[in-house]
């Protein structure tokens, strides 16, 4: 039961926790009955060797009693390209874990009330690049175990980005591939998937748009990671964007709040006739084109990529032929006997 919730948790962390600041996280753990909300979702912070570095971690408590909490200290890495990271344990070497401390590692918090934790990290003057952290909030009486993988209980946590700037860093990073999930589709949405790998020694955040054309014609523009969501160094991560705005649409069919899957898990759609959305229709071949760009210090750098793909709706082009056709032998019943009758003369 451990392992599952905190599997959720960390997957509600890594959707949450990686993109914009700018909101707060809402986690209600349900075999806990801990009810938190965590902000900032995570906590970038920038500093020299030797120099210490603050930010503030804040707890409220939306629960019907005061509850005593603890801060669990855990680091995180690249799982795979998705974004969701791998939460681990203390392993020997980290000795980034000893650099920080907080405010207050125990404390109360009481009903509707928020609780403002500092946490400080003084890195030793032989630090350098990146230092990725976990911040995980439990009940006092609540056991933080280990063992190869980090198990919290029911723990809503933030994420910890530090980079320590030293001469010669690197921030550096390369489109891998644009592509699409399919290459013809009968109607939209069109997903596209951009892959970039960050080759530096820093975390960074490219952002920027997909332009869709045809024939020349700009016909949407979409914003790609909008959220600023972080590539970890060495590691690759996927960002998706889906093109939507078409006449018809399949959209996700929804029940009670929840999407419904099939027996495989996927989504289930229906296809969505907006009538007055007809002049969206689409049709013929398109292309989209990627502009994405991150800071390595100095300046912005962009990423660019093509990627062409079809839409074409057959079930309406083939219902169009049939009613052509059928006009066509209609017209000819009718002037049939017309040339029967001049044959004849």
């Amino acid at each position: 039961m451990a392992i599952g919730m905190f599997k959720k948790m960390i997957l509600l962390a890594a959707i949450l926790t990686l993109a914009s600041p700018a909101f707060a996280q809402n986690v209600t753990p349900a075999d806990s009955g801990l009810h938190l909300i965590l902000s900032p979702h995570y906590l970038n912070l920038t500093t020299e060797p030797g120099k210490s570095v603050s930010g503030t971690l804040k707890v409220q408590n939306l629960g019907n009693k005061t509850e005593d909490l603890q801060i669990s200290l855990m680091k995180f890495t690249a799982n795979d390209t998705s974004g969701v990271p791998k939460v681990m344990d203390r392993e020997p070497g980290d000795d980034f874990f000893d650099w920080v401390t907080f405010s207050e590692e125990k404390f109360s918090v009481l009903t509707n009330q928020w609780k403002d934790i500092t946490v400080t990290i003084k890195p030793p003057s032989t630090a350098a690049f990146g230092y990725y952290y976990v911040f995980a909030f439990t009940r006092v009486n609540e056991n933080v175990t280990g063992g190869g993988k980090a198990i919290v209980q029911g723990a809503p946590s933030i994420l910890g980005l530090l980079n320590v700037q030293v001469p010669g860093a690197k921030k550096e990073a390369r489109l891998v591939k644009i592509e699409t999930d399919h290459k013809i589709y009968e109607y939209l949405p069109v997903t596209l998937k951009a892959t970039i790998e960050n080759t530096g020694d820093i975390h960074l955040a490219p952002s920027g748009n997909a332009f869709i054309t045809r024939g020349g014609d700009n016909v949407a523009t979409l914003d790609v990671n909008l959220t600023k969501g972080n590539i970890l160094p060495k590691s690759m991560r996927e960002f998706d964007v889906a093109w939507v705005d078409g006449f018809p649409q399949y959209v996700d069919k929804i029940q009670d709040g929840k999407k419904i899957v099939d027996k495989n898990g996927k989504n289930v759609q229906d296809l969505r006739w907006e009538f007055s959305q007809a002049s969206k229709f689409r049709i013929g071949k398109y292309t989209a084109h990627l502009l994405m760009v991150y800071d390595n210090g100095s300046k912005d750098i962009p990423l660019e990529g093509y990627v062409s793909f079809w839409i074409i709706p057959w079930k309406i082009i083939l219902a169009g032929i049939v009613v052509i056709v059928l006009i066509v032998l209609g017209i000819w019943q009718i002037i049939k006997p017309m040339f029967s009758r001049r044959l004849k003369s």
